[in-house]
Protein backbone atom coordinates (compact mmCIF):
# COMPACT_ATOMS: atom_id res chain seq x y z
CA UNK A 1 0.00 0.00 0.00
CA UNK A 2 2.93 2.57 0.47
CA UNK A 3 4.04 1.43 -2.57
CA UNK A 4 1.10 2.58 -4.30
CA UNK A 5 1.30 6.27 -1.85
CA UNK A 6 4.63 6.61 -3.32
CA UNK A 7 3.45 6.15 -6.94
CA UNK A 8 0.86 8.94 -7.04
CA UNK A 9 3.15 11.14 -5.19
CA UNK A 10 5.73 10.93 -7.98
CA UNK A 11 3.39 11.47 -10.47
CA UNK A 12 1.75 14.45 -8.33
CA UNK A 13 5.52 15.94 -8.90
CA UNK A 14 5.39 16.46 -12.05
CA UNK A 15 2.25 17.99 -11.99
CA UNK A 16 4.34 20.37 -9.69
CA UNK A 17 7.18 20.58 -12.33
CA UNK A 18 4.57 21.31 -15.04
CA UNK A 19 2.55 23.98 -12.65
CA UNK A 20 5.13 25.67 -11.11
CA UNK A 21 7.44 26.09 -14.34
CA UNK A 22 4.17 27.97 -15.64
CA UNK A 23 4.64 30.41 -12.64
CA UNK A 24 1.17 30.11 -11.14
CA UNK A 25 0.93 29.03 -7.58
CA UNK A 26 -2.08 26.90 -6.47
CA UNK A 27 -4.32 26.10 -3.39
CA UNK A 28 -7.30 23.46 -2.42
CA UNK A 29 -9.34 22.02 -0.04
CA UNK A 30 -10.59 18.01 0.20
CA UNK A 31 -11.89 17.32 -3.04
CA UNK A 32 -10.42 20.55 -5.00
CA UNK A 33 -6.57 19.12 -5.18
CA UNK A 34 -4.56 18.16 -8.44
CA UNK A 35 -5.40 14.38 -8.96
CA UNK A 36 -2.26 11.99 -9.89
CA UNK A 37 -4.72 10.46 -12.29
CA UNK A 38 -5.67 13.73 -14.44
CA UNK A 39 -9.07 15.29 -14.44
CA UNK A 40 -11.16 12.75 -13.78
CA UNK A 41 -10.45 13.16 -10.04
CA UNK A 42 -9.00 9.58 -9.20
CA UNK A 43 -5.56 8.73 -8.50
CA UNK A 44 -5.59 5.31 -8.68
CA UNK A 45 -8.03 1.88 -6.78
CA UNK A 46 -8.74 3.72 -3.09
CA UNK A 47 -6.28 5.99 -3.76
CA UNK A 48 -6.63 10.32 -3.72
CA UNK A 49 -4.09 13.19 -3.88
CA UNK A 50 -3.86 17.08 -3.86
CA UNK A 51 -1.51 19.79 -4.07
CA UNK A 52 -0.19 23.24 -3.54
CA UNK A 53 2.52 25.38 -3.88
CA UNK A 54 3.41 28.46 -3.45
CA UNK A 55 3.60 31.47 -6.17
CA UNK A 56 6.11 32.76 -8.02
CA UNK A 57 7.61 29.33 -9.45
CA UNK A 58 9.53 27.97 -6.40
CA UNK A 59 9.25 31.43 -4.78
CA UNK A 60 7.87 31.89 -1.14
CA UNK A 61 5.92 28.41 0.95
CA UNK A 62 6.86 25.11 0.16
CA UNK A 63 4.78 23.14 -1.96
CA UNK A 64 2.55 20.20 -0.35
CA UNK A 65 0.89 16.97 -1.78
CA UNK A 66 -1.13 15.33 0.00
CA UNK A 67 -2.07 10.98 -1.37
CA UNK A 68 -5.01 9.13 0.82
CA UNK A 69 -5.31 5.41 0.41
CA UNK A 70 -8.21 3.72 2.30
CA UNK A 71 -6.53 0.65 4.17
CA UNK A 72 -9.76 -0.52 5.08
CA UNK A 73 -12.90 0.82 3.60
CA UNK A 74 -15.87 -0.80 5.14
CA UNK A 75 -17.55 -1.62 8.49
CA UNK A 76 -20.99 -3.54 9.59
CA UNK A 77 -21.80 -4.14 13.09
CA UNK A 78 -22.45 -2.17 16.30
CA UNK A 79 -21.92 1.76 16.15
CA UNK A 80 -19.37 3.26 16.99
CA UNK A 81 -16.81 0.84 15.24
CA UNK A 82 -14.08 -0.20 17.44
CA UNK A 83 -10.47 0.62 16.41
CA UNK A 84 -9.94 -3.20 15.27
CA UNK A 85 -12.46 -3.66 12.63
CA UNK A 86 -13.18 0.51 11.97
CA UNK A 87 -12.31 2.33 8.45
CA UNK A 88 -8.56 2.83 8.23
CA UNK A 89 -6.87 5.20 5.89
CA UNK A 90 -3.29 6.04 5.28
CA UNK A 91 -2.21 9.48 3.80
CA UNK A 92 0.82 10.45 2.64
CA UNK A 93 2.19 13.96 2.77
CA UNK A 94 5.38 15.21 0.55
CA UNK A 95 6.71 18.70 0.57
CA UNK A 96 9.42 19.94 -1.87
CA UNK A 97 12.16 21.66 0.88
CA UNK A 98 13.08 20.55 4.27
CA UNK A 99 12.93 21.95 6.84
CA UNK A 100 9.17 22.62 6.91
CA UNK A 101 6.13 22.04 9.23
CA UNK A 102 2.93 20.58 7.70
CA UNK A 103 -0.12 21.42 9.60
CA UNK A 104 -3.13 19.18 8.83
CA UNK A 105 -6.13 17.59 10.20
CA UNK A 106 -8.43 14.80 8.52
CA UNK A 107 -12.23 15.74 7.51
CA UNK A 108 -15.48 13.86 6.26
CA UNK A 109 -18.62 14.31 4.81
CA UNK A 110 -20.43 13.58 8.01
CA UNK A 111 -18.39 16.24 9.92
CA UNK A 112 -18.53 13.28 12.51
CA UNK A 113 -14.70 12.58 12.51
CA UNK A 114 -11.99 10.68 15.21
CA UNK A 115 -9.00 12.59 16.24
CA UNK A 116 -10.16 15.39 14.00
CA UNK A 117 -7.73 18.08 15.67
CA UNK A 118 -5.27 19.80 13.80
CA UNK A 119 -1.91 18.28 14.04
CA UNK A 120 1.86 18.99 12.86
CA UNK A 121 4.24 17.02 10.38
CA UNK A 122 8.04 18.43 10.63
CA UNK A 123 10.05 17.65 8.09
CA UNK A 124 13.77 18.06 9.07
CA UNK A 125 16.82 19.89 7.32
CA UNK A 126 18.40 16.75 5.58
CA UNK A 127 15.45 14.47 5.94
CA UNK A 128 13.09 12.38 3.54
CA UNK A 129 10.67 14.87 1.73
CA UNK A 130 7.61 12.61 2.37
CA UNK A 131 6.09 11.41 5.52
CA UNK A 132 3.48 8.61 6.19
CA UNK A 133 0.16 8.71 8.36
CA UNK A 134 -2.51 6.87 9.20
CA UNK A 135 -6.35 7.27 10.51
CA UNK A 136 -8.43 4.94 12.05
CA UNK A 137 -12.36 6.04 11.62
CA UNK A 138 -14.41 5.82 15.01
CA UNK A 139 -16.56 8.49 14.52
CA UNK A 140 -19.22 7.43 12.69
CA UNK A 141 -22.48 7.26 14.82
CA UNK A 142 -26.08 5.31 14.13
CA UNK A 143 -28.11 7.59 12.39
CA UNK A 144 -25.35 9.16 10.15
CA UNK A 145 -25.34 8.22 6.45
CA UNK A 146 -24.10 4.76 6.05
CA UNK A 147 -21.83 6.09 3.09
CA UNK A 148 -19.46 9.15 3.54
CA UNK A 149 -15.86 10.65 2.66
CA UNK A 150 -12.99 11.12 4.52
CA UNK A 151 -9.80 13.61 3.11
CA UNK A 152 -7.09 15.34 4.72
CA UNK A 153 -7.06 19.09 4.96
CA UNK A 154 -3.39 21.21 5.00
CA UNK A 155 -3.63 24.84 6.11
CA UNK A 156 0.10 25.52 6.50
CA UNK A 157 2.59 26.30 4.88
CA UNK A 158 0.09 26.75 1.88
CA UNK A 159 -3.87 25.70 1.92
CA UNK A 160 -4.06 22.34 0.03
CA UNK A 161 -5.88 19.28 0.25
CA UNK A 162 -6.58 15.86 -0.81
CA UNK A 163 -9.03 14.54 -2.89
CA UNK A 164 -12.03 12.46 -1.18
CA UNK A 165 -11.68 9.08 0.02
CA UNK A 166 -15.27 7.13 -0.21
CA UNK A 167 -15.88 4.20 3.02
CA UNK A 168 -19.27 2.80 3.96
CA UNK A 169 -20.01 2.03 7.60
CA UNK A 170 -23.31 0.12 8.29
CA UNK A 171 -24.76 0.43 11.73
CA UNK A 172 -26.27 -2.85 13.47
CA UNK A 173 -28.56 -2.84 16.41
CA UNK A 174 -26.54 -4.07 18.88
CA UNK A 175 -28.25 -7.11 21.30
CA UNK A 176 -29.94 -5.87 24.13
CA UNK A 177 -31.19 -7.51 27.19
CA UNK A 178 -29.90 -10.55 28.78
CA UNK A 179 -31.04 -14.28 30.45
CA UNK A 180 -33.38 -14.23 33.17
CA UNK A 181 -32.60 -16.56 35.93
CA UNK A 182 -34.96 -19.63 35.99
CA UNK A 183 -37.50 -20.14 38.35
CA UNK A 184 -37.20 -22.01 41.67
CA UNK A 185 -38.10 -25.60 41.18
CA UNK A 186 -41.09 -26.75 42.87
CA UNK A 187 -41.32 -29.20 45.39
CA UNK A 188 -42.41 -32.79 44.44
CA UNK A 189 -46.06 -33.42 44.97
CA UNK A 190 -49.17 -31.11 45.98
CA UNK A 191 -49.27 -30.28 49.16
CA UNK A 192 -51.92 -31.70 50.86
CA UNK A 193 -55.65 -29.74 50.92
CA UNK A 194 -57.22 -28.04 54.08
CA UNK A 195 -60.40 -30.68 53.90
CA UNK A 196 -57.69 -33.40 53.25
CA UNK A 197 -56.09 -32.24 56.79
CA UNK A 198 -59.36 -32.20 58.69
CA UNK A 199 -60.55 -35.53 57.39
CA UNK A 200 -57.43 -37.12 58.26
CA UNK A 201 -57.91 -35.90 62.07
CA UNK A 202 -61.08 -37.17 62.44
CA UNK A 203 -60.41 -40.20 61.32
CA UNK A 204 -57.98 -40.95 64.31
CA UNK A 205 -59.91 -42.59 67.56
CA UNK A 206 -60.26 -40.99 70.33
CA UNK A 207 -60.97 -42.00 74.10
CA UNK A 208 -58.75 -43.73 76.67
CA UNK A 209 -58.75 -47.48 75.02
CA UNK A 210 -57.74 -49.05 71.80
CA UNK A 211 -61.56 -50.22 71.34
CA UNK A 212 -62.90 -47.33 73.21
CA UNK A 213 -63.58 -50.14 76.74
CA UNK A 214 -62.12 -50.04 79.80
CA UNK A 215 -60.28 -52.93 81.39
CA UNK A 216 -61.74 -55.00 83.38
Amino acid sequence: MAGVLVAALAAAGLVWGLTRGGGSGAGGSPGGGTSAAGGDGKAGAGAASGSASGPGGGSGSSAVNVVVTALRDSYSGPCPPPRSSAPSFQAGIAVDRAPVEVVYRWVTGSGHVSDGGWKTLRFGAGAGLTQLVEHVETGHRSGDPDKDWIAVEVKSPRTAGSERVPFTVSCAQAPTGGSSSPAAPSPSGPAPSASASASASASKPSGPGLYGGASG
